[in-house]
């Protein structure tokens, strides 16, 4: 392993092996599979189906639900189960020192690399401005599924005061009281799909 190479070199039969090219690597904005092509045949050419029972060497940290597949007899690629690998994710990948091509070539030892997926950005807030009801909900949308109670866990409410400076704690809003509250109709559907929190002070 060195820098990702664009381009594959010219085919190499003989000699150690080595992996020829691996994506994604670096931050990514989505990790939708995982790939890497080695310089020799790893498995023979043969069926699809034949392939899915053939154990391929590499180790995900964290790991992840899905399975890998061989495209031909020297690349590999990884499905996780969803359609992407988990965002707000830092993974590192291993290729086993055992690998070994058909030929009998070897790593010369094992190899790794990195990507990340993006943690969550705040895409839209309410309440915002003045003169807003006192019993009111906040709300926050988010561009990814987020963890409600890990949102939870960062919120502060400060009030700046004409006498007095306070703050207050926060909690998850209840279904049954967002119910009665006419704004949460529009943040429903981000509600339901996990993209968006309901909080409101204690």
């Amino acid at each position: 392993f060195g820098s990702a190479s664009a381009e594959a070199p010219a085919n190499v039969d003989e000699g150690p092996l080595a992996v020829l090219r691996w994506s994604p690597e670096g931050a990514v904005p989505i990790a939708p599979h995982v790939s890497l092509t080695f310089s020799q045949p790893m498995v023979p050419l043969t069926s699809h189906t034949a392939l899915q029972d053939v154990a391929v060497p590499i180790q995900f940290t964290p790991a992840v639900e899905g399975e890998w597949r061989w495209a031909g007899t020297r690349t590999a690629i990884f499905e996780p189960a969803g359609e992407r690998l988990p965002m707000a994710t830092s993974y590192t990948v291993t290729v086993s020192k055992d690998a070994r091509a058909i030929s009998g070539g070897a790593l010369e030892e094992a190899g790794s690399w990195t990507f990340e997926t993006p943690a969550p950005t705040l895409q839209s807030s309410w309440p915002k401005g003045r003169s807003q009801p006192r019993a009111g909900h906040f709300f926050a949308t988010f561009d990814q599924k987020i963890d409600s109670e890990a949102v939870l866990a960062s919120v502060r409410v400060e009030v700046d005061g004409i006498l007095f400076d306070s703050t207050h704690e926060v909690r998850l809003a209840s279904p049954e009281e967002l119910e009665h509250d006419p704004q949460a109709e529009r943040f429903r559907d981000l509600l339901e799909a996990g993209r968006a929190v309901a909080l409101r002070t204690t």
